[in-house]
């Protein structure tokens, strides 16, 4: 059987936001609290196309927070995926 997939869409470390670590910390509390259960991917949001980090693996996607566009690819794609 298939384990589920959480998606967590928000600013992520190393982006520098209160945000960010509260994210990760949400991500890593989950994964405790359900003991693997679940995959845990994340979709980070970046302030534009040239801000760019080196994120840590459990990042599968970056997005530009004020593209529109970019959100309705992603949820197109994480329908079709998952």
């Amino acid at each position: 059987m298939n384990k589920p997939i959480v998606v967590f869409i928000a600013t992520y470390p190393p982006r520098e936001c209160g945000i960010a670590t509260f994210t990760q910390d949400l991500l890593f509390a989950f994964k405790k609290m359900f003991k693997g259960s679940a995959n845990c991917v994340v979709a980070a949001i970046n302030l534009s196309a040239l801000d760019t980090y080196e994120y840590p693996p459990e990042v599968e996607w970056q997005i530009n927070e004020n593209n529109k566009v970019e959100y309705r690819k992603l949820a197109i794609e994480l329908t079709q995926t998952f």
